[in-house]
């Protein structure tokens, strides 16, 4: 291992040791001022998330309706995780992935300005360790329109060129009881990849308050090439007094006008708060079987650091 990489693990239980150890935890929201409860850490806490609240209520205020009666609050949400990957028969790599997020009542009701540093986020389950092959990796920046009948997005997205992007959103849900039934539909439009289609259909059984189990496939069809991705998993999720944990068997299928490839992988996510309820450890051990490989078993453990900063 190389130095670099051991000062970022190093760095990483170090802080989730001080956030764990620092005084006790306060789950109320902070008003940035002092207080018994709050230490040097949710001070701190608290105003970077104020500052990087600021310009979503400087475009908002912008907006203000001088004959309302009651004045919307913007709201920004940032959501940071630092990834270190472990494979025995892999370069062991860190990454770091932003999402950010401004609705802006003011503005539209329901307007979103949405910012990622990861991009084709729908074929990736929730708490996997990242199965699928297909998984554009840049940075987007994009504004989505909600109605009660779906959605439009038009945004702009960076690799190594700059991409313009848009899509509508159909999405559609039922419950019965305990069960959570629906389907979401998605025609996706870009200056690269041209017209694409996306479909999902999943379904949730609540057990009790701590036992969750569920199946979904996603399906996403590349026009252009006439090639795609199917993924399908089976998910079973616990959610205890510490920790989360998440179960997941999946099976993906990637399909061209003359080849099909199928891989299959099994995950165990575990995630636990460190001191509050905005930093959290996320530890992943999975198991891949690739067609390319032979199906021959290949190990991964991922370590995620996650840290929510709320306005």
């Amino acid at each position: 291992m190389s130095q670099i990489f051991l000062m970022r693990i190093q760095g990483i239980f170090l802080l989730t040791i001080i956030v764990s150890m620092a005084a006790p935890i306060c789950h109320a929201e902070l008003s940035c001022g002092s207080g018994d409860k709050q230490t040097f850490i949710d001070f701190n806490y608290c105003q970077l998330s104020s500052q990087l609240g600021k310009p979503a209520r400087w475009i908002d205020g912008v907006f203000i309706d001088p004959n309302q009666a009651s004045v919307q609050t913007s709201h920004s949400q940032y959501h940071i995780t630092n990834s270190t990957h472990f494979a025995p028969v892999e370069e062991t790599y860190n990454e770091t992935l932003i999402r950010a997020q401004w609705q802006l009542p003011n503005l539209e009701d329901r307007f979103l300005i949405q910012f990622s540093s990861l991009t084709d986020s729908d074929l990736s389950p929730l708490n996997s360790a990242e199965p699928p092959a297909i998984n554009n990796k840049g940075t987007s920046l994009a504004a989505k329109i909600k109605s009660n009948f779906g959605s439009v997005r038009l945004g702009l997205r960076y690799t190594d060129q700059l991409v313009l992007t848009t899509q509508a959103t159909l999405p559609r849900a039922l419950k019965v009881k305990n069960n959570n039934l629906g389907m979401l539909h998605r025609l996706s439009w870009s200056t690269d990849q041209f017209w694409r289609g996306f479909s999902l259909f999943y379904w949730d059984n609540y057990l009790n308050s701590q036992w969750t189990t569920g199946m979904d496939t996603r399906w996403l069809y590349q026009f252009s090439t006439e090639s795609g991705v199917n993924l399908s998993t089976y998910t079973v999720r616990r959610k205890g007094l510490h920790w989360e944990t998440v179960m997941l068997q999946g099976q993906e299928i990637l399909f061209s006008s003359s080849s099909n490839e199928i891989n299959y992988w099994s995950s165990l996510a575990l995630t636990r708060p460190i001191g509050r309820d905005w930093a959290k450890i996320q530890l992943i051990p999975a198991v891949f079987w690739r067609e390319e490989q032979n199906y021959k078993m290949a190990p991964r453990l991922t370590l995620n650091f996650i840290i929510n900063l709320v306005d």
